[in-house]
């Protein structure tokens, strides 16, 4: 009898180590088709088929190509619409509140849109992943004067083949898209993308 019920005790942990071993194989699989937080260096998107890239570094390509135009709800739920701006110098940054490297750059992409708003600057934050009302704490606690949009249905993040995040593109007054930049935007990084789009520091 004893030989017995052990033999059904190791059964049991057959069953349950096997369990164990096909969650942790589904979850890496999910989570390998989201957007991830670009801290490893190697983490880099992947650029639409006809783009003309140039690579320059893991983190920073320089290509010409027109960006997709979208409309997208802000944080007050007022449509936002990329061909509204056409004429003057954008960033696009995807985004999400989970990601540290995301809310690190806020404070840079804050301070240089209030520099420059006057010239023309337009910057939109699109969030891939919270909702509207985490969205609008977040520019509140952030004291945030730019555009945050939401991306309900990832169509965009689609559209702009983001993988990692944050990723940032960098669109001329032509509507073009001249730079992206995967992972963390620093204050020089940032001056030398802006100054690609004829704003100077």
């Amino acid at each position: 009898m004893n030989k017995l019920i052990s033999g059904n005790d190791n059964r049991r942990w057959i069953w349950v180590i096997g369990g164990i071993a096909i969650g942790l194989l589904a979850g890496i699989f999910f989570r390998s088709t989201s957007p991830q937080a670009a801290s490893d260096p190697e983490t880099t998107a992947t650029a639409p088929v006809e783009a003309d890239l140039q690579q320059e570094d893991n983190q920073t390509e320089q290509y010409t190509y027109a960006a997709p135009t979208f409309s997208l709800p802000d944080d007050m739920g007022e449509m936002v619409n990329l061909e509204s701006f056409y004429g003057q110098p954008v960033l696009i940054n995807f985004w999400a509140s989970w990601c540290p490297p995301c809310r690190q750059e806020m404070a840079i992409f804050e301070d240089r849109y209030r520099q420059y708003s006057e010239d023309g600057l337009v910057i939109l934050a699109v969030n891939t992943d919270d909702s509207e009302e985490v969205i609008r704490e977040f520019k509140e606690v952030n004291q945030l004067s730019f555009h945050l949009l939401q991306d309900y249905q990832n169509q965009v993040i689609q559209q702009y083949a983001v993988t990692a995040l944050p990723t940032s593109f960098f669109i001329d007054t032509e509507g073009n898209i001249v730079s992206r930049h995967v992972g963390l935007l620093t204050d020089d990084l940032m001056d030398d993308y802006l100054s690609k789009l004829g704003i100077e520091p």
